[in-house]
């Protein structure tokens, strides 16, 4: 299912680049891994790229964080640009 959605949705000429963006806050915090199917905790003010356009029903949005994809509160994420 996650790797259909990638395929379908993402790395397409049709669409437009997500910006770089970094978990906000300091310290960690726990994010869903939807790979693993189990909670990891992550460094806040890890850059991540955020893949789903919109939240699930929890207001979550996937992300590539390095090593690994997460599901992180939409409110949470703050854009830095493009690299």
């Amino acid at each position: 299912m996650l790797l259909d959605y990638l395929f379908t949705n993402t790395g397409s000429h049709d669409t437009e680049p997500f910006p770089y963006q970094v978990i906000s806050g300091s310290g960690t915090d726990w994010f869903y891994d939807p790979v693993s199917k189990s909670m990891t905790e992550t460094p806040r003010g890890t850059e991540i790229v955020q893949i789903s356009v919109e939240p699930d029903s929890k207001g979550r949005v996937l992300v590539r964080a390095p090593f690994q994809f997460l599901m992180v509160p939409e409110k949470e994420i703050v854009d830095i640009g493009f690299n």
